[in-house]
């Protein structure tokens, strides 16, 4: 699956602002609050910010799914990223007559075929219609009804990997845009029948079918219905009362064996990514050219069954307010000294993956707790890559930037429980492989991360 190039935001801010003690009232001249060693919790200079994605796509917090109409052109990235699948029109934004006919006919020749087996997370959807077949019941007191399926079948539910039916806005057996869903597996799907008033979930099948010379996948449904009048029409097993096309968003409909290779990114802060194997973790970790402040970007691109361990050796004089800083020099013998940490945490396919950030004396740890094959195969299967965090930290005034690369420079990273196959030191670079990431003043702002064993 293609990768976009921009940075899809999934994020969460994860600063901690703490208040400060002052040296009035929490230590007296002795660098003691009445004998006893004072604490401090310390605030940073600026909150940190934290972001965690797969193949620019935003993983959101708790259940989460998208769904675009190709007619509105979105142009949000999530939707970039799949538009190469999308439908041409047919008969506006149905398929076309010719392919309706013949689909529809196939399916009165075929009757109780097909499966429930569904194994896609991300799809475009394009109505086909449905056959207007009459169909005819008695109510109680003996009087004839007629009843044409596909105008009573009024709108469609999509039942999620996690058991939640999803509403597909706009769809009827006479109309539908084309669409694209993702991050919803079909586990079953139902149509609200009009007539008795009542949710069906138990008459659909997906056909695949040649058409043209291509095998295309069709989401078909069998009218049914019954009322407390008597009236009753049990289904007939041919499933061409409504017809709705599947068109997968992905080459392969499973875990690829290889995740592919994004493109190479147009912004600095995106470092150029290398053709790799399956199996890696790539990192980037930068200064920021900001006039105003000084910070820095870490990016970690995980696609192997491991965890990481990042430490910057940016100490509590750099990334906390000055004037918590002036406390601590002041009383530094006496002083013991409150860790500031926060954790993002998401659930992916029921497994919870965890960030967790924390501001110790002497640095910056930025540790991930979670990472699993399942996880990596969820989220292959609906974006299309492996997971992604970022974190931006920022430093208060008294760090220079060639001090704050110099500190960069030294950072390191470790994994548990294993090794990953292959690890990289992303930087940005031209096509000819020179370094591209540079600020105002000739300083290169990419800086090594280096692997402990």
């Amino acid at each position: 699956m293609k990768k976009t190039k921009a940075i899809l935001l999934m994020s969460a801010l994860m600063g901690i602002t703490l208040a400060s003690c002052s040296s009035d009232d929490a230590i007296n001249d002795n660098g003691n609050n009445n004998g006893t060693p004072a604490t401090y919790e310390l605030k940073l200079e600026k909150a940190a910010e934290t972001r965690c994605s797969s193949n620019d796509i935003e993983i959101a917090e708790g259940a989460w799914w998208w769904y675009y109409k190709v007619m509105d052109n979105p142009t949000d990235p999530a939707y970039q990223a799949f538009a190469s699948y999308a439908p041409e029109q047919g008969k506006g934004e149905a398929v076309t007559d010719e392919e309706k006919a013949f689909v529809l006919n196939y399916l009165k020749d075929h009757p109780n075929e097909g499966s429930i087996e569904f194994n896609h997370y991300n799809y475009f959807i394009q109505n086909v219609g449905g056959s207007y077949d009459k169909y005819y019941t008695n109510d109680m007191n003996g009087a004839n009804h007629e009843v044409t399926g596909s105008n009573q079948m009024d709108y469609i539910e999509f039942v999620d990997q996690n058991d939640v039916a999803k509403h597909i806005n706009d769809y009827n057996a006479n109309y539908g845009p084309r669409a694209l869903v993702l991050n919803l597996k079909i586990t079953a799907a139902r149509y609200h029948d009009s007539y008795g008033n009542l949710t069906v979930a138990d008459k659909y099948r997906f056909y695949t079918i040649n058409y043209n010379g291509k095998d295309n996948l069709y989401l078909c449904f069998d009218y049914t219905t019954q009322k407390s009048s008597g009236e009753n029409v049990p289904g007939d097993g041919v499933y061409n009362d409504w017809v709705v096309k599947i068109i997968p968003a992905c080459s392969t409909p499973d875990t690829p064996d290889t995740p592919d290779t994004p493109d190479t990114p147009d912004t600095p802060d995106t470092p150029v990514v290398p053709v790799v194997s399956n199996g890696h973790v790539e990192v980037n970790l930068a200064a920021q050219d900001h006039k105003d402040e000084e910070s820095s970007k870490l990016s970690v691109h995980v696609r192997d069954t491991v965890d990481f361990k990042v430490f910057i050796p940016v100490s509590n004089q750099y990334y906390c307010a000055k004037d918590d800083m002036f406390i601590v020099e002041k009383h530094y013998e006496n002083l013991s000294y409150n860790e500031i940490n926060s954790t993002l945490e998401r659930v992916i396919d029921g497994q919870t993956v965890k960030l967790t950030v924390t501001y110790a004396a002497e640095g910056i740890y930025i540790e991930s707790e979670g990472i699993n094959a399942k996880v990596l195969k969820y989220c292959r299967n609906v974006f299309g890559d492996g997971i992604t965090f970022e974190v931006w930290n920022y430093y208060n005034s008294s760090i220079t930037r060639q001090q704050l690369l110099n500190l960069l420079n030294q950072s390191t990273i470790e994994f548990k429980p294993v090794q990953p196959r292959e690890y990289i030191n992303a930087f940005n670079k031209d096509e000819d492989g020179n370094y591209v990431n540079y600020d105002g003043e000739g300083n290169l702002l990419d800086c090594t991360v280096t692997k402990k064993d």
